[in-house]
């Protein structure tokens, strides 16, 4: 640490030719020039008298320096325009302590936060980590010149978000709840939930919804540093979410519907299934025997059983009024898949089902999985492996291997089979050709209770989508339609059988076998 005596020495020596120069360059006469740079040295004088702990001397100073020529310019009522150099040189430092610095600091930060891609990476390496001009044009690959460009246009830039009044928004502080369906007929290899996992992307797929953003909007509108943001909006160009306008503003790839939304089509379901479980209660007993004589079971399965098969493939709204073709699915995704994506301003719904089929030579298992009962990927996990699929389906047709013993103590422990006095049958349901025909006759008449209120949903649906969906997914209207419709039926109609006691969970790992099925290839 240097004395008094030395740092008066070292002001005296060494800084008042640089203050006078500093001086001279941004006033209007010599006179002015002398009586800011005199102002300088008395105020270093003056900081040197407080005894305060100087780590770095040259920082200090010119802090100092900084500092005074502001109130040099309040002190003539004229604008203060900070020059860019200073703006890239400031930096922290436990011996400035004055309020007006740290607040000074803070603006430049956040300035430097909101500047994005190569604009804020060049002025950090020339100013920050004093590299060369001719270093930096090798690391981007860039001319001397383009470099050169860059700086003059990333001061520019840096004196505007300097000088614009920056509020950050609310979802900075108070981030929005977010969940993301996929509903496809190509095997995707982009996972649309590993995209959205992390709170930052969900963010970034709502603000850039309604209006294209920059990567600095962005960085306004959720309190995030550019160089954070960057990362996270290539990986969602990347998968085709979120498409780049050009002037690299971006813009979501895919239907959002927020809370607004999403409570008017809780209200309608609720209305269409408010009396319809008494019918559909009423048409399960008319038709059990006959159920169990299609032989979904070949044992003697619990009623509960059957009523959750009837329940799932039992009428929630009148599809006679809708369909969709295959060509009607959009290519959202990088990888090309065929496939219906949108998102929910809200943390998502415990009832929908994800499925995946397992296929053997003559069947196709549909493996089910529902967080409303107790699992979100187990059933399809197990039947990712078509062996177990072949074990299930043989073991209904009577067809046992005793060399597969273990397969089968496995498989009876996971639900899959049950062993009844020492013989086993497949406890997942066979939908044959008469399950078919016998819902395919419940369903005509259940059709005429749900015909009305469906197409009130049907319109209000159409209405949402026209009006909500990103312009360049404009033409795929009527799929997205019929897919809302579709997910939003099977999840408050599975809702409304839980709740209303016709289907029950007996919170078991049972529970989680209910919705598998196998069928005719």
């Amino acid at each position: 640490m240097k004395s008094k005596n030395e740092l008066y020495e070292i002001l005296v020596n060494e800084y008042v030719k640089y203050f006078y120069n500093f001086s001279l360059s941004r006033t209007a006469s010599i006179s002015d020039a002398e009586d800011l740079s005199q102002m300088i040295l008395l105020e270093c004088v003056k900081a040197i008298d407080k005894d305060i702990v100087i780590k770095d001397i040259n920082k200090y100073f010119w802090s100092i320096a900084h500092n005074t020529y502001k109130r040099y310019l309040k002190s003539k009522n004229e604008t203060v325009v900070y020059d860019n150099d200073y703006c890239m040189r400031i930096e922290e430092t436990n011996s400035v302590d004055t309020s007006d610095e740290s607040e000074e600091m803070t603006k430049i930060r956040y300035s430097l936060l909101v500047l994005s891609g190569l604009y804020r990476k060049i002025i950090v390496d020339y100013y920050y980590d004093n590299m060369k001009i001719k270093d930096i044009a090798v690391k981007y690959n860039q001319s001397e010149e383009m470099i050169k460009w860059y700086l003059q246009k990333s001061k520019k830039k840096l004196k505007e978000i300097y000088q614009m009044e920056k509020t950050f928004g609310i979802k900075s502080f108070n981030p929005s709840d977010f969940s993301v369906y996929y509903s496809g007929i190509d095997f995707s290899r982009v996972n649309v939930w590993n995209l959205f996992k992390r709170l930052l992307p969900k963010q970034i797929a709502i603000a850039c919804y309604n209006e294209s953003k920059t990567i600095s909007d962005l960085s306004i509108e959720l309190g995030v540093a550019a160089c954070y943001l960057e990362e996270e909006v290539e990986s969602l160009v990347k998968g085709g979410v979120l498409l780049n306008n050009g002037k690299d503003r971006f813009c979501t790839n895919f239907l959002i519907l927020d809370k607004e939304k999403l409570e008017t089509i809780k209200n309608l379901y609720k209305e269409l299934y408010k009396d319809y479980m008494k019918i559909v209660e009423e048409k399960f007993n008319e038709n059990f025997e006959k159920l169990k004589a299609t032989k979904m079971f070949k044992y003697d399965s619990p009623v509960e059983r059957y009523k959750w098969i009837y329940g799932d493939r039992v009428a929630d709204f009148d599809w006679r009024i809708l369909n969709i073709k295959d060509e009607e699915y959009p290519r959202i995704l990088s990888c090309g898949a065929r496939a219906f994506i949108f998102g929910e301003e809200n943390k998502g719904t415990i009832y929908s089902a994800g499925q995946t089929p397992s296929k053997t030579d003559k069947y196709t298992l549909w493996a089910r999985d529902c967080v409303a009962l107790g699992m979100t990927y187990k059933n399809q996990e197990i039947f990712r492996n078509a062996h177990y699929t072949k074990i299930v389906t043989d073991v209904y047709n009577g067809i046992i291997n005793d060399e597969l013993k273990e397969d089968y103590a496995y498989l009876i422990k996971e639900g899959y089979l049950v062993n009844i006095d020492g013989k086993i049958y497949s406890n997942v349901p066979y939908l044959g050709k008469e399950f078919k025909q016998l819902m395919d006759e419940i369903n005509k008449e259940l059709y005429l209770v749900l015909e009305k209120k469906s197409k009130e949903i049907l319109e209000f649906m159409e209405q949402i989508v026209k009006r909500t969906l990103p312009k360049n997914l404009k033409a795929y209207s009527h799929g997205y339609t019929v897919t809302l419709i579709r997910f939003y039926s099977g999840n408050y109609f599975l809702e409304h059988q839980i709740n209303s006691g016709f289907c029950k969970l007996n919170k078991n790992h049972h529970d989680t076998l209910v919705l598998n099925y196998f069928t005719d290839n």
